[in-house]
């Protein structure tokens, strides 16, 4: 399908703006029909905040499974959560101010649960074959934390108000749903044949183009997402972006990935999940003082560099 390197990056860059782009007018859509037809806050701030940005690496990765692609799918969903915590929101803390202050109500339980969820994830890892059983328990698991999330958000309904209707034709709405989803999935044959042609193309692990070029790529609208909830100091927004994300990523990408065809394990893809547990311990462990600093941020950017020459050399 590919001949060259250049028609590679170029198909991958293509890719990645169709994605970045498909899954905002996907989730921009969801979110006005759940305000047109009055549906509960709990779903619009879901839609808004997990799906939205991890929609691209829950296509990429289905399709990937789907083409027997195994080392991209596991390496994209790996190499994603750990880009979320060592990038994206190391990034966030050397470019701000003072660090980034964390309230008890921001994270009430969704630490615990991405703990429980990478726990999880990394044991049914841990066999070198995730079955469709295993994606199952993962898709599971992802019921279990929504009807959880429902259940703190119905406790909480007092102190809210429920959203008002959304202006626009419904013709309109449907047909930029429509269009975000096609463009999706387009972005995700792109991204993940040329990512392979560039795997076979240098010689190198398929898990290593996933958890590099393809985690990434996919990784852009948590990227874009975190930059403008610090820039309006929307802290709540970014965590609930990061942390539902990377709980996204592993039980409904990864899950569903499985389900779809049984995922086998290599050696990079091994140790690139034990990377993705040392990042979010660390993560996790920052958080007991109620408060990210510049200098933990380097912290994470420093460990992103060091998993990425990791995932070059195993791979």
């Amino acid at each position: 399908m590919f001949e060259n390197m250049f028609e590679c990056l170029i198909a991958i860059a293509a890719g990645l703006f169709l994605l970045n782009k498909g899954a905002d007018w996907f989730v921009d859509s969801c979110n006005r029909l759940a305000l047109r037809f009055r549906i509960s806050p709990f779903v619009i701030g879901f839609f808004g905040v997990a799906f939205a940005t991890s929609l691209p690496e829950i296509v990429s990765t289905w399709y990937a499974s789907f083409k027997s692609f195994s080392g991209i799918a596991v390496g994209n969903i790996v190499g994603s959560n750990i880009a979320n915590i060592g990038l994206i929101f190391g990034l966030a803390l050397v470019v701000s101010r003072d660090g980034i202050k964390l309230y008890k109500r921001e994270v009430s339980g969704e630490l615990e649960m991405l703990l429980i969820t990478l726990i999880s994830a990394v044991f049914l890892l841990s066999g070198r074959m995730l079955s469709r059983a295993e994606g199952a328990v993962l898709l599971s698991l992802f019921v279990l934390y929504l009807w959880m999330w429902y259940r703190r958000e119905k406790n909480n309904k007092g102190n809210k108000k429920m959203a008002t209707g959304a202006n626009g034709s419904l013709f309109r709405i449907l047909m930029v749903l429509f269009g975000g989803i096609v463009s999706v999935f387009v972005g995700a044959y792109l991204v993940v044949n040329s990512a392979k042609a560039i795997a076979e193309m240098m010689n190198v692990a398929d898990t290593f183009i996933g958890v590099t070029l393809v985690a990434v790529g996919t990784s852009l609208p948590e990227l874009f997402t975190t930059i403008a909830t610090l820039r309006k100091n929307y802290t709540e927004m970014l965590f609930g972006d990061l942390i539902g994300s990377n709980i996204v990523n592993l039980l409904v990408a990864l899950g569903g990935a499985a389900v779809i065809r049984s995922i086998p394990l290599d050696f990079c893809g091994m140790i690139s999940a034990i990377n993705m547990v040392i990042m979010t311990v660390v993560f996790t462990i920052m958080s007991m003082h109620r408060k990210y600093s510049r200098y933990e941020g380097v912290i994470l950017l420093l460990l992103y560099t060091l998993f990425m020459y990791v995932a070059y050399v195993t791979g």
